[in-house]
């Protein structure tokens, strides 16, 4: 193999691997910082009595489900699955109105049954995935560092 068909094989295999660990460690970092591209997430408001976890996260769920998708021309960076469907209105904020399906809850060791019903929701944007300068800096560093050693 000369020397093109090296650089060719690491521009083509290595760089997207580079971007694609970089941009899942970035965001599975947002998770324990709380914040995105430097800024916070908003807080709970006093109303909402969180169960156990932290912010974003109880049972790591929707952190786990971050992952890289690698085509020849595109990294992609991806969150959610069927057990996190959630991922995306938490990431881009909701506002608006729900249908409560019918079900049934205990209260005070009864059984009552509760009917469909709407109810308005107001999820504040947690922004946890997407473009970001802090990002886009940890790749140029990494990539350069690709670079680096490629040319040594």
């Amino acid at each position: 193999m000369n020397e093109l068909d090296r650089i060719q094989d690491i521009i083509l295999n290595q760089l997207p691997q580079v971007v694609a660990n970089t941009a899942v460690r970035y965001t599975e970092n947002a998770f324990r910082v709380k914040a995105f591209d430097g800024k916070p997430w908003k807080k709970w408001s006093r109303n909402y009595r969180p169960g156990k976890g932290s912010l974003l996260v109880q049972s790591g769920k929707m952190a786990r489900s971050v992952r890289a998708r690698i085509t020849p021309r595109k990294v992609t960076i991806l969150a959610g699955n069927k057990q996190t469907p959630y991922a995306e209105v938490h990431n881009n904020g909701f506002s608006g109105s729900v249908v409560v399906r019918s079900h049934q809850r205990v209260r005070k060791g009864k059984v009552e049954n509760v009917r469909s019903h709407t109810r308005n929701m107001n999820i504040p944007q947690r922004q946890f995935i997407g473009r970001c300068n802090e990002l886009e800096k940890q790749i140029q560093k990494n990539t350069e560092q690709l670079f680096k050693q490629l040319l040594q």
